[in-house]
């Protein structure tokens, strides 16, 4: 999936290959648990195929997240589950079928799930990742209002960067850095000058890290 060397939309179609040849041992009844890292691996091939239809291939993809989340229960397997569910959400946000609001709305659902388990507490990694994906979904959420929406993304980036610190994680710190700068740089709340200014700001501190 990651080669650099070829032609990568063949690439791709070998990785899909391998993949299917791995489900043909890799059986919903003989191994159930690698069945469904192997659905949620293929999936995340499909979001990246190159060949065939972009629709049909996120389709796909989806349909695959779903048959892992038949085996990732949050009863049997919860941080798997909440992985899937991140997978799903993320999807649902790219979909080109269906109504775009109902499917950012999905998402929001997905990554609410994930957070069910990803706790700060329980897995502060996984959590402060969900926070960062879940300001970004939120940014550009049609739903609901557009500034109280934008006020919420601030907390989430807020939120990830209490785990998310410069020494902890570098590189995590600056994306979220990032993210915060676009937040307020479309902030509606406050003085717009201020927020610039701050937005600014929050470039300059992932500049640090994200050097030449």
């Amino acid at each position: 999936m990651g080669r650099i060397v070829g032609y990568k939309a063949a690439n791709m179609e070998e990785a899909l290959a391998c993949f299917g040849r791995a489900l043909e041992v890799r059986t919903r009844q003989a191994a159930p648990l690698e069945w469904a890292l192997t659905q949620d691996v293929l999936g995340w091939a499909y979001t990246q195929r190159i060949v065939g239809d972009k629709a049909a291939n996120m389709e796909e993809a989806l349909a695959c997240f779903g048959r892992a989340l038949e085996v990732r229960t949050r009863q049997a397997a919860p941080l798997e589950w909440a992985e899937s569910q991140m997978s799903s959400g993320w999807v649902m946000t790219e979909r080109i079928i269906g109504d775009k609001a109902a499917n950012m709305e999905e998402a929001l659902a997905c990554y609410g799930r994930a957070l069910e388990v990803r706790t700060r507490e329980a897995a502060p990694l996984e959590w402060a990742e969900t926070q960062h994906w879940l300001g970004k979904l939120t940014m550009g959420r049609i739903v609901g209002d557009k500034a109280a929406n934008m006020e919420e993304a601030l907390a989430c980036y807020g939120r990830a960067l209490k785990v998310r610190t410069r020494e902890a994680a570098p590189l995590e710190w600056a994306s979220t850095q990032d993210a915060l700068g676009c937040a307020y740089r479309q902030r509606i709340v406050g003085d717009k000058a201020a927020n610039m200014e701050e937005a600014l700001a929050c470039y300059g501190r992932a500049l640090e890290v994200r050097t030449r």
